[in-house]
């Protein structure tokens, strides 16, 4: 995968198999990770390990967890505008 640094995407349903994946797999292009569900411990636990790879490679994204209740639009819209700030 090309670099994607200074690239930000939302992982929605980030905390299942795949969506981790996916958020692994974008942060080691250099993309910055919004990964939005509703389960805290699992989302935190997918934000250390980005955070740690990324203190030993220096082209990682950065990840932050946001718990966000997908079947709501405007729990939804909230969550974007917390993530793009």
């Amino acid at each position: 995968m090309s670099s994607l640094k200074d690239r930000t995407f939302v992982v929605i349903g980030g905390t299942s198999d795949i969506g981790r994946a996916l958020a692994l797999s974008l942060s080691s292009s250099g993309a910055d990770i919004a990964i939005m569900d509703t389960a805290p411990e699992k989302g935190r636990r997918i934000v250390d390990e980005i955070s740690d790879t990324r203190e030993t490679k220096e082209h990682h994204g950065k990840a932050a967890y946001f718990e966000v209740e997908l079947t709501k639009n405007e729990a939804v819209k909230e969550g974007f505008s917390k993530a793009v700030e």
